[in-house]
């Protein structure tokens, strides 16, 4: 069995401080990098599963074709009631999975923006100690409708749908958490012509890498929403070295 396995889409969005935070726990972790070709594991091999982002959408007609191999891995570990966690294209390819819409957003959510929890949220172990309102990090063009049988947890101003549960194994994120300084500078390098666009949800770049303290304040939230997610995956996941 691999531990919790990873599954990182491009170069530039990588595990960052989710990396962090399953190293603390005493998690192991397989990184599997699509962009470098490296294959899925089957779903019986996966004691817990995590999606990051990527610049692609599940629903575009031009997506990569492993895009639909990672939908089936996903299904697979539904199925067997394998952890999941999915951030921003990880969520979408989970609400695709389940049925739900994954379509273009009025307007694109880039930067720092206020997510809200949903009253709903302290019914699953999954959010029951997430704060009310969060300054999270954002940058999708795509949203994902709440599936049927979900339970919605957090909302924007951008978009209503941010963040969903299935059962308390399950977590699909709309926004990002796990991103610390480094990786925003990533994706500022690699999402310039995003940036350019602009509009009402899109912060400048000099605003998306300024004050530190809005990294130091993501750590705690990302300690926050991450923390019902980590407490679910099985001890058999842990490092026992």
């Amino acid at each position: 069995m691999s531990g919790v396995t990873v599954v990182q889409h491009v170069p530039f969005e990588g595990p960052a401080r989710l990396a962090d935070l399953l190293a603390r726990a005493g998690h192991r972790t397989r990184l599997v990098r699509r962009f470098a070709g490296e294959p899925l594991p089957e779903a019986g091999d996966c004691e817990a599963l995590a999606i990051l982002g990527g610049p692609m959408g599940i629903g575009d007609p031009d997506a990569p074709r492993w895009l639909a191999d990672e939908a089936r891995l996903v299904e697979g570990a539904l199925a067997r009631g394998v952890p999941v966690l999915g951030i921003c294209l990880g969520a979408q390819v989970i609400a695709h999975v389940l049925g739900a819409d994954v379509v273009p957003v009025p307007e694109p959510e880039i930067g720092w923006h206020e997510v809200v929890r949903a009253p709903d949220a302290a019914c699953t172990p999954l959010a029951r100690d997430w704060p009310e309102r969060a300054v999270v990090f954002q940058w999708h063009g795509d949203g994902f409708t709440t599936p049927r049988g979900a339970l919605r947890l957090a909302a924007s101003a951008a978009w209503p749908d941010q963040a969903f549960a299935v059962g308390d194994r399950v977590l699909a994120l709309q926004f990002h958490v796990e991103t610390d300084r480094a990786a925003a500078e990533a994706l500022v390098a690699h999402g310039a012509a995003d940036l350019a666009r602009g509009g009402r949800f899109v912060t400048p770049a000099h605003e998306i890498l300024g004050p530190a303290e809005r990294f130091a304040d993501l750590e705690r939230v990302a300690d926050a929403v991450l923390g019902g997610w980590l407490e679910a995956l099985p001890a058999a996941g842990r490092d026992r070295r």
